[in-house]
């Protein structure tokens, strides 16, 4: 009687811990990290060729001054990744973009119906204002510089000289006397 006694409180043992209430698929639910988005900050280039863009910090911006051709040369890398942006403005006699590129396809830049072309890994914009060209080439497969090219292509716009009034500076008559003539009679 003793063993039947034993293998009942065995029995019940084991019954007891198959009959605890957890639920299935009782598992600790951890929270989910959040993932940061990573913040771009980025500086505005103004040309005097009449352009303004925005482009990537950190991103090197060099004007060719011994370019004698273009009214702008500029040069757009990131050190230690590869590829570059040049962007060139030049004269030019075609009165219209459709000519520039026939195998280009239609976007807009500043405004202006533009061409935009993908041949091997070189991606080139061209625009046409005031009988200037100016074309944003892209090569490489740099992350930095693809970014910078799309901000490029999204903020570029053709900006104007406009004529300012000359302003006097007030501050030269603060200290001005007012003298007042006195007639005695």
């Amino acid at each position: 009687m003793g063993n039947k006694v034993f293998l009942f409180l065995i029995a019940l043992f084991f019954l007891s811990g198959c009959l605890k209430n957890t639920p299935p698929n009782s598992q600790k639910i951890l929270p989910s990290p959040t993932v940061k988005p990573i913040e771009e900050t980025f500086s505005t280039w103004n040309d005097e060729a009449g352009f303004v863009f925005q482009y990537l910090e950190g991103v090197d911006v060099k004007q060719d001054t011994a370019d004698d051709t273009s009214y702008t040369n500029l040069s757009l890398t990131k050190v230690g990744e590869d590829g570059q942006i040049l962007i060139l403005a030049k004269d030019t006699k075609l009165k219209d973009i459709s000519l520039w590129n026939k195998n280009a396809d239609d976007i807009i830049i500043g405004g202006k119906n533009a061409l935009s072309s993908v041949l091997e890994d070189k991606k080139t914009i061209g625009v046409i204002d005031e009988g200037i060209l100016f074309t944003i080439e892209i090569t490489g497969n740099s992350p930095a510089l693809n970014t910078t090219f799309a901000k490029i292509k999204n903020t570029f716009e053709f900006v104007y000289p406009t004529s300012s009034a000359k302003s006097t500076d007030s501050s030269q008559f603060d200290n001005a006397i007012e003298e007042e003539s006195v007639v005695e009679e």
